[in-house]
C-alpha cells in the first residue's frame, strides 16, 4: 500500500508588494499597536526570506534587493529587532533630491529619474532665458 505524503502549510500568499514595503500583517499590527503573534511572524518570516544567492539575492514576497549596505529587506529587520522606525529607515526613498541647473537649489525628483538627470527648479523654470529674441527690450526694435 502506498504512503501519502503530507502536505506542508504554506503561508497564504499575499498581493505582490513593491520593493522594500512593508507586509500587510506588519501594518496591521502597528496600527493596532500590538506586537506579532508567534503565527504572524512565522508567516511573515516565511514569506520574507532570501530568494538566491549572491550578488543577485532578494526578498522572495517583496523582491527587496539584497546588496552590501542592505542585508535584509524591512520586514526582516521589524523582525530582528522589534522596531518599526528602523524597519521604515530600511524602506528605500522613493524621492531623491538633486541640484537645480542653473540656480543649484534642491529639487525633488522621483528616485527612478537617471542620475544623470539635471532638472530646474520651479524659480527657474519660470524665468526666461538671456538670450532670448523678444523684440520688447531696449535693443530689440519697437
Amino acid at each position: 500500500m502506498p504512503r501519502t505524503r503530507a502536505h506542508s502549510v504554506r503561508p497564504p500568499t499575499p498581493d505582490p508588494l513593491t520593493p522594500g514595503e512593508l507586509d500587510p500583517i506588519i501594518v496591521a499590527a502597528v496600527k493596532e499597536f500590538r506586537g506579532l503573534t508567534p503565527t504572524e511572524r512565522a508567516t511573515v518570516s516565511a514569506r520574507h526570506g532570501a530568494d538566491g544567492t549572491g550578488p543577485r539575492a532578494a526578498c522572495r514576497s517583496c523582491k527587496f534587493p539584497y546588496r552590501r549596505s542592505a542585508a535584509a529587506c524591512p520586514n526582516v529587520v521589524y523582525l530582528n529587532t522589534g522596531s518599526f522606525p528602523k524597519a521604515l529607515a530600511a524602506v528605500p526613498p522613493t524621492t531623491a533630491s538633486r541640484p537645480c541647473r542653473i540656480c543649484r537649489a534642491p529639487v525633488t525628483v522621483p528616485a527612478s529619474a537617471p542620475s544623470g538627470d539635471r532638472p530646474l527648479c520651479d524659480s527657474c523654470q519660470d524665468q526666461t532665458s538671456l538670450f532670448d529674441s523678444d523684440d520688447s527690450g531696449p535693443g530689440g526694435a519697437a
